[in-house]
């Protein structure tokens, strides 16, 4: 009513911006969402038009999203219907120029870089981790091999989180909300639930460097700042675990492989970097599963990892050599992978 009646007497359209829907995370919160748009669209549909922010991957996986822009090929350039898509594209090198101006140290971190490194300066979120890590005096050395956003979600960390001032308190309650946020299906939680006064000086160091945040004018609700956070902060402290134990999880509550894929994507990625043997382990083991529902997430999720971070032919050997020995699941996992390389890396031989 409030839209309506701020337009009646205009006769410009007005614009409805809905930003991060894929923040809306689980079936309730994205179906009301998606509910309050389609009665904008059409209710108001002389007056109102929608613009919506949400990554690619979930909005090519939302088939009620697709719907509703009535949106019927993947050309991200085509007006289909009354549905324009707009994609947001990477920093260009003016662009970087001016993030080199603004944050000291970035133009010799830049070139003494990977080039992976280098293209993950393209994303601005990467650019603000940065600036928050050589705040805390770090030698920008220590970038030179950096070549995956793990890797520099975990450099985040390790400065942020795991050696700064009590470090446990800081562990502790960031694992406390990450969890509280699971179990609630939310990206926010009521701060009584999760900060007392035993760890009220970690609550106010995280606050200070913009890991959490009160999310509400009467500061009762406890956010992290930016939802990759979160994301990373899941994978960290709810999913280093055996596969058994990791399927546990994600089945104990039929919506977190879908509240947490981007969790997944980051927890196996770590594996991928740190702990090679460990994500292969979990490879084979999660393929192997017989629940439908954590089937169907790893293996889009799984192979879109290998896809993205193998760099050589050496790197995938423990598929090719089960390939080799024709083992029915390395051959069932090669049909992954291959969809996965035409999916994620359609420009590549």
């Amino acid at each position: 009513e409030v839209m309506r009646n701020s337009t009646d007497a205009s006769s410009e359209t007005a614009i409805l911006i809905l930003d991060g829907f894929d923040a809306a995370r689980g079936d309730a919160a994205r179906s009301g969402v998606l509910a309050f748009m389609r009665r904008v669209s059409v209710e108001l549909k002389s007056k109102w038009n929608v613009v919506v922010s949400v990554r690619t991957f979930d909005a090519q996986k939302s088939r009620q999203l697709l719907e509703l822009f009535r949106v019927e090929d993947g050309d991200t350039t085509s007006r289909t219907g009354h549905c324009r898509q707009f994609t947001i594209p990477l920093l260009t090198p003016d662009e970087l120029e001016q993030a080199f101006a603004q944050i000291p140290g970035l133009r010799e971190i830049h070139n003494s870089g990977t080039d992976q490194f280098r293209s993950l300066l393209a994303v601005p979120f990467n650019l603000w981790l940065i600036n928050k890590i050589l705040e805390t005096g770090v030698n920008p050395i220590e970038f030179s091999q950096i070549t995956a956003e793990v890797q520099l979600l975990e450099k985040y960390w390790d400065k942020r989180v795991r050696y700064a001032a009590d470090p446990e308190d800081r562990e502790e309650l960031l694992k406390g909300v990450a969890t509280a946020l699971v179990q609630t299906h939310s990206l926010s939680v009521r701060r009584d639930k999760v900060v007392h006064s035993s760890n009220a000086p970690a609550w106010n160091d995280l606050q200070s460097d913009d890991i959490l945040i009160q999310t509400s004018e009467l500061g009762i609700q406890v956010a992290f700042s930016h939802n990759i956070l979160f994301d990373f902060a899941a994978a960290v402290y709810l999913m280093d675990q055996p596969a058994e134990d990791l399927v546990r999880f994600l089945t104990a509550d039929r919506t977190r492989p879908l509240f947490l894929r981007p969790s997944l994507t980051y927890h196996f990625t770590r594996l991928w970097h740190f702990k090679r043997e460990a994500f292969w382990r979990n490879f084979w083991e999660l393929l192997k599963q017989s629940d439908g529902h954590v089937r169907l997430f790893v293996r889009i999720i799984l192979p879109s990892v290998l896809v993205s971070e193998a760099r050589t032919i050496e790197d995938l050997s423990p598929l090719l050599d089960k390939l080799r020995s024709r083992n029915s699941i390395a051959i069932e996992a090669t049909a992954y992978v291959l969809h996965a390389f035409r999916a994620f890396r359609p420009n590549n031989n």
